[in-house]
């Protein structure tokens, strides 16, 4: 049986129908679509997704029990039966390493040439402690007189300190540059400190007396008196005055380091100095030379002396 198409309906199979679904493709596309809408008018929803499978945990492992702590091996007894030694004096004696020797050649020359230098001479043999005259008062002498030199205000009073002078004896001859690193080998500065009649007073009574440190520049003239006053002193041969203001030149060592040297730290000011007080004995064993070589007087006297020739 043949099917034709009736009049005045659609022919769904004609090629040339507006409506034709010839191409299959087309046709299940639309069947889809149709499902799809049915779908959602019946209120149909997608199963939800599976949850991911959870992996195992990873198994514990437990810890390993500690293992017994080893006894130290037992230590050795050594019966010491003796003990023998020798002392080796460091000295000229002392021979050196050849190769040290060949390394420090270049400099050491040059260092010993400049250690050797004479620059000076002692008429007289200059001690320490209470030696007439003394290394202390030597090195304090040379103190004022350099920075009287050096500074455009006065220096009136040195203080210094038997510790840093390490030399026991100056003996009569020449002095070379070498002799005078050994006496104050160390890079201590010059300070100046300033203080009234007062303090200097107590300062010198406390430092000074009985066998104490030593100073330039000032008198005690009651050294066995138990109370201390201004008026007991004389500085540069004057009386000394409590109000008015004294500038005395000592070390950075003694200014820094306290202990007995706490009043030092009560000066109304403080003024440093590049200067050395090595570099200050060296110059004024070069401005006096020989030293004391007038047995009569000290370093002091002599320099105060030279100093007024050379005034003239």
């Amino acid at each position: 049986m043949t099917l034709r198409p009736m009049p005045g309906k659609f022919n769904w199979r004609s090629r040339g129908s507006r409506f034709g679904l010839q191409d299959s493709r087309l046709g299940w596309m639309l069947g889809l679509l149709m499902v799809a809408l049915g779908c959602v008018a019946l209120g149909w929803k997608p199963a939800p997704a599976a949850a991911p499978i959870a992996e195992p945990p990873a198994a514990v492992t437990a810890p390993a029990p500690p293992q017994p702590v080893q006894p130290a091996p037992p230590i050795a007894t050594v019966e010491l039966s003796s003990v023998t030694g020798e002392s080796t004096p460091v000295d000229d004696k002392l021979s050196g390493d050849p190769a040290v020797e060949q390394l420090l050649e270049p400099f050491s020359s040059a260092i010993k040439a400049e250690m050797s230098e004479e620059i000076g001479s002692v008429a007289r043999t200059v001690g320490r402690g209470n030696h007439i005259p003394s290394l202390g008062s030597l090195v304090t002498d040379s103190m004022v007189w350099h920075l009287n030199q050096t500074l455009d205000q006065k220096v009136d009073v040195a203080l210094a300190n038997h510790g840093g002078i390490r030399l026991p004896v100056l003996p009569v001859g020449p002095i070379v540059r070498s002799d005078i690193y050994q006496l104050l080998p160390f890079e201590n500065r010059l300070v100046v400190l300033e203080f009234n009649g007062q303090q200097l007073a107590k300062l010198y009574a406390e430092l000074g007396r009985n066998g104490g440190e030593p100073f330039s520049g000032i008198t005690d003239l009651a050294p066995q008196s138990k109370t201390v006053s201004p008026n007991q002193f004389e500085v540069g041969g004057k009386a000394l005055q409590a109000d008015s203001v004294y500038r005395l030149v000592t070390t950075d060592f003694l200014a820094d380091i306290g202990r007995k040297y706490t009043l030092l730290q009560a000066a109304s000011s403080r003024t440093e100095t590049p200067i050395l007080w090595r570099d200050a004995m060296m110059e004024y064993v070069q401005a006096f030379s020989p030293l004391n070589a007038d047995a009569s007087t000290s370093p002091q006297d002599s320099a105060s002396k030279q100093d007024s020739e050379h005034s003239k």
